[in-house]
């Protein structure tokens, strides 16, 4: 799933990113559109249960970044 969205052009998502400082930093576009992709082809939909898999799942954490802290 990250070497699909490696190749797709995100440039209309970073485009709507503010540049002016305000508000929380922005999650990288393509790691979020790997996990939605990702998420939605297992059949995971709920926002919910997706950030807890992003703490539980191995394939989720891959796909974040994160590592056992």
């Amino acid at each position: 799933m990250i070497a699909v969205v490696a190749e797709m052009d995100l440039v209309a998502v970073c485009g709507a990113y503010r540049v002016d400082g305000h508000g929380h930093a922005a999650y990288e576009p393509s790691m979020v559109m790997s996990l939605l992709l990702y998420a939605f082809a297992i059949k995971q939909r709920s926002s919910r249960a997706i950030g807890r898999h992003c703490r539980e799942d191995v394939a989720y954490r891959v796909i974040t970044g994160e590592s056992d802290s």
